[in-house]
C-alpha cells in the first residue's frame, strides 16, 4: 500500500508543479494578448493555442532560486565509482495522506467521466439539429439562399434548414453542415443573410465542430486547472473574431454586419454553440468593437514579434529542467577527467583499486517521511581523500525530505582510500541509499 501512495503522491506532486508552471505561462500569454492589442482573430487564436500546447506538454520551469551547477569531480580525483546499494529499512506510519490522495485521484476520475458523460449527451443533442436538405425546402426561400450563396465557396449539400426558432449553427465532425432556421432566411435583408452564411461558413471549413470537441477532452482532463476556462474562452471567441473577420473580408460593411447579427440575435429562442454543441458566450459588445479595425504592416510586425516572444518562452519553460530531473541532469554527466566504474576495474592503462568502506553509518529514517509515506533512493557523491575519510558529500537526487539523513549519514563513513600505481588518491564514490517501507 506504501507503493502505490507513494507513488500518487509522486503524481500529484507533478501536478503540483505543472499547475504552477502552466498558470504562469497563461498568465504571460494573456499579458502578451494585451500588448496585442485588437490583432487579427487569427493571430490570437495563435497565441492561445500556444498556451494550450503548454497545457499538454510536461516539463517545465525551473523553481525559483534553483540553480543548476554540474557537479565536477576534483581534478586529483581521477576515478569514480559506484558502490552496492545500501537499505534503509523501516516500518510505515499509517496517515491520513495514505487516504487522502487515493480521494483525490478517485474525485478526479470521477470528474473526467462527469465530464466524459456530459460531452456525449451534448453530441447526441445536437444530432437533432441535422435539418432538411435544401431541395425540402420552398422554392421561393430556396432562390433566395442561393442567390446570397454564389461566391462563398457553398454548395447546397453543405446546406440544411429547419422550421424552428434556433441561432444558425455548424454540425458534423466529419462533413460539417450549415444549419440555417427558416425565420433567418425571410426575415433577414440581402446583405444579413449573406453575412450569416459567410460567417458560418467559416466555422464550416475551419471545421470547428472537430476543434470544439478537442477542446472538450481537454477539459475533461484538466477541468481542476484554475485558468483552464479563460483559455478555453479565448479560443473560442478567436473562432468567432476569425468568422466575423471572414465575413467583413467578403465586402460587407462594419455597421451592415453589426445589423446582421443584431438582427439574427433577435430572431432566435434556444441559444445553441455554432460549433460541436458546446455553448459560445462570446460578447457580441466585444466583437462589434473590431469590426472596423483595418490590417497595417507595421501592425503586423508588432504582432509577429509578440507571437515569437511567446513562442519563446514557450520553448525556454520546456528546456529547462525542474527538481531532480535537473540535479540526475546535473549528476549524470562528469567532465572528460574521470570515468564511472560499475564494476571492479577501470578502464584505464593504469591499474586503479577502488575505495572500500571500512564503517557504514546507518541514516535515521526522517520520521516525517515515514508519517508521509515517502520511501525512494538517494545518491549521495562523496570524495574520499588518501586517508580514507570523507572530504566532500554531496546529494545527486532523491526525495527531499530524505536527503538530509543521507548526507549526513554519508559524512560519517570512513573507507579504506582508493589507489593508484600503489599510492593512495583521493578518488569519488557515489553511495545509493534506498530508503523502504514495510
Amino acid at each position: 500500500m506504501s507503493g502505490i501512495a507513494l507513488e500518487l503522491s509522486s503524481i500529484w506532486t507533478g501536478v503540483l508543479t505543472h499547475l504552477w508552471q502552466t498558470s504562469l505561462f497563461i498568465g504571460l500569454m494573456w499579458a502578451v494578448e494585451r500588448a496585442m492589442g485588437r490583432a487579427p482573430g487569427r493571430w490570437l487564436e495563435r497565441l492561445w493555442q500556444l498556451a494550450l500546447l503548454r497545457l499538454l506538454l510536461p516539463g517545465g520551469l525551473s523553481l525559483p532560486g534553483f540553480v543548476l551547477t554540474p557537479w565536477q569531480p576534483n581534478e586529483t580525483a581521477k576515478l569514480v565509482w559506484t558502490l552496492p546499494e545500501q537499505v534503509v529499512q523501516t516500518a510505515a506510519v499509517p496517515t491520513v495522506s495514505s487516504i487522502f490522495l487515493p480521494a483525490i485521484s478517485g474525485l478526479w476520475l470521477l470528474g473526467v467521466l462527469v465530464h466524459l458523460f456530459r460531452m456525449r449527451q451534448d453530441l447526441r443533442n445536437l444530432n437533432r439539429w441535422r435539418g432538411l436538405p435544401l431541395h425540402k425546402m420552398h422554392q421561393a426561400d430556396q432562390r433566395v439562399l442561393m442567390t446570397q450563396m454564389q461566391n462563398l465557396d457553398l454548395k447546397a449539400q453543405h446546406i440544411r434548414w429547419t422550421e424552428k426558432s434556433v441561432m444558425p449553427m455548424v454540425v458534423g465532425l466529419r462533413c460539417p453542415k450549415i444549419v440555417l432556421p427558416l425565420s433567418v432566411i425571410r426575415q433577414l435583408g440581402p446583405d444579413q443573410l449573406r453575412a450569416v452564411l459567410s460567417h458560418e461558413n467559416s466555422h464550416r471549413r475551419r471545421r470547428d465542430p472537430l476543434r470544439l470537441l478537442a477542446y472538450s477532452l481537454v477539459q475533461a482532463v484538466f477541468f481542476f486547472h484554475p485558468l483552464w476556462p479563460l483559455v478555453l474562452k479565448r479560443l473560442k471567441d478567436c473562432s468567432e473574431f476569425i468568422a466575423d473577420e471572414s465575413s467583413l473580408a467578403s465586402g460587407l460593411s462594419g455597421r451592415r454586419y453589426a445589423l446582421a447579427l443584431a438582427s439574427t440575435l433577435e430572431l432566435k429562442t434556444l441559444r445553441l454553440s455554432a460549433a460541436a454543441g458546446l455553448k459560445n458566450q462570446t460578447s457580441l459588445a466585444s466583437r462589434i468593437s473590431r469590426f472596423n479595425l483595418k490590417e497595417r504592416k507595421v501592425q503586423m510586425l508588432r504582432y509577429q514579434l509578440l507571437l515569437c516572444l511567446a513562442l519563446g518562452f514557450l520553448i525556454l519553460g520546456m528546456m529547462i529542467p525542474v527538481g531532480n530531473q535537473a540535479l540526475a541532469l546535473a549528476g549524470s554527466e562528469p567532465d572528460s577527467t574521470a570515468t564511472r566504474i560499475e564494476s571492479g576495474r577501470p578502464e584505464a592503462e593504469d591499474e586503479a583499486v577502488q575505495p572500500k568502506i571500512t564503517f557504514w553509518a546507518k541514516p535515521d529514517y526522517p520520521q516525517e517521511c515515514r508519517k508521509a509515506g515517502i520511501s525512494g533512493k538517494v545518491h549521495v557523491k562523496i570524495l574520499v581523500d588518501a586517508e580514507g575519510n570523507v572530504e566532500k558529500a554531496e546529494v545527486l537526487e532523491g526525495p527531499e525530505c530524505l536527503r538530509e539523513s543521507a548526507l549526513s549519514a554519508a559524512g560519517k563513513c570512513r573507507f579504506k582510500p582508493g589507489m593508484q600505481r600503489g599510492i593512495p588518491v583521493k578518488a569519488w564514490v557515489a553511495i545509493p541509499y534506498e530508503y523502504r517501507l514495510e
